[in-house]
């Protein structure tokens, strides 16, 4: 598979539809994706942010927690925000707040 075939599937055109739930994955850079989950929330094209992920092996630093904190501290609501911090990697990302959602939400 090719990197535009994957940006493809990835990144679909943008049809304004909203949604319950924005999930951010982290990354070793996670502001631009914090960036963007916090515009969603406040344009109220989401109701709630799921922040995944654990440490990062590479900075050390914990991503998951480091976006939850940081949209605390720009306002977010705590009741509007989910934290998964266990994850090591893209599947366990999903597993891991798969499972949250069942016990939360859902």
């Amino acid at each position: 598979m090719t990197t535009d075939e994957i940006s493809g599937y990835l990144f679909l055109e943008d049809k304004n539809q909203k949604g319950d739930l924005a999930i951010v994955f982290g990354i070793r850079d996670w502001r631009d994706p914090l960036e963007k989950a916090i515009e969603l929330y406040k344009t109220k094209n989401v109701n709630k942010l799921l922040f995944t992920g654990g440490v990062n092996r590479g900075s050390m630093q914990h991503e998951a927690l480091n976006m939850y904190e940081e949209a605390l501290r720009l306002g977010i609501p705590k009741i509007d925000l989910l934290l998964e911090d266990k994850a090591t990697n893209t599947l366990e990302n999903v597993i891991f707040s798969k499972k949250l959602l069942e016990e939360k939400i859902y």
